[in-house]
């Protein structure tokens, strides 16, 4: 398996780039990247698969809790995938990755988030016998609205 779990800042800034190029469009990197090492001190892992030049083509990042009405699970988020590598089976094999990490650690389930207006990830998440539970509200309680601008 390709998938590498991301130790060192050139991974993660690797990342950091995939994320802002694919997923948050208009946030910055150094915010981004910020973001990615204070996750890995509350206990998120980053996965990614590099290509020959060191850059992402694939990543998550995944954590492992326990919720009173699902028992002990591992969370994705942050799956992104370089637009023109997209239906190439990356994003399965990170999320096969995942899966086993949780099966390895004993997890009831795997969660995850998706926004409403993500066709194309409701659609891969169907395919992969993932369904939809409920819905995620949130509040800003900063004054910012929901965004990934930073």
């Amino acid at each position: 398996m390709r998938v590498k779990i991301c130790e060192s800042d050139v991974e993660f800034e690797a990342v950091a780039d995939l994320l802002v190029n694919h997923l948050y469009h208009g946030r910055k990197k150094k915010a981004c990247f910020n973001d990615l090492k204070e996750m890995r001190k509350q206990g998120w892992k980053l996965v990614a698969i590099f290509d020959e030049s060191k850059k992402a083509s694939v990543a998550a990042s995944f954590y492992i809790g326990k919720r009173l009405y699902c028992g002990k699970y591992i969370q994705i988020e942050n799956l992104a995938v370089v637009d023109n590598l997209r239906s190439e089976g990356l994003g399965k094999e990170v999320l096969n990755f995942v899966e086993e990490e949780g099966k390895k650690n004993h997890c009831d389930r795997i969660i995850l988030d998706s926004y409403v207006e993500n066709y194309d990830a409701h659609k891969f998440f169907f395919r992969e016998e993932h369904y939809i539970r409920g819905y995620h509200f949130n509040k800003p309680l900063n004054g910012k609205p929901l965004g990934n601008k930073e």
